[in-house]
C-alpha cells in the first residue's frame, strides 16, 4: 500500500546552485632583501663556531656566498 504524505509536502527542494565565490588571495609578500656577503659569512661563521656547521658544510656555504 502507498503511503500518502497527512498534509504535507514531500515535494524535493529545487537544487540551489552556488553562488561562484571569487577568493582574492593577497599579493605575496615583497622579498626581504639578502643580507650582504659580509653578514652572511659572519652568520655562517657564527654557525660554524657554534657546532652547527661541519668544517665541510662551512666551506660549502661560504664558497656559495662567496660565488653569488
Amino acid at each position: 500500500e502507498a503511503q500518502q504524505a497527512q498534509g504535507q509536502d514531500y515535494a524535493e527542494p529545487a537544487p540551489q546552485q552556488a553562488a561562484p565565490q571569487v577568493v582574492y588571495a593577497p599579493p605575496p609578500p615583497a622579498a626581504a632583501p639578502a643580507p650582504d656577503m659580509g653578514t652572511q659569512l659572519q652568520n655562517l661563521a657564527d654557525l660554524h663556531s657554534s657546532g652547527a656547521l661541519t668544517d665541510e658544510e662551512y666551506a660549502a656555504a661560504k664558497a656559495k656566498v662567496i660565488s653569488g
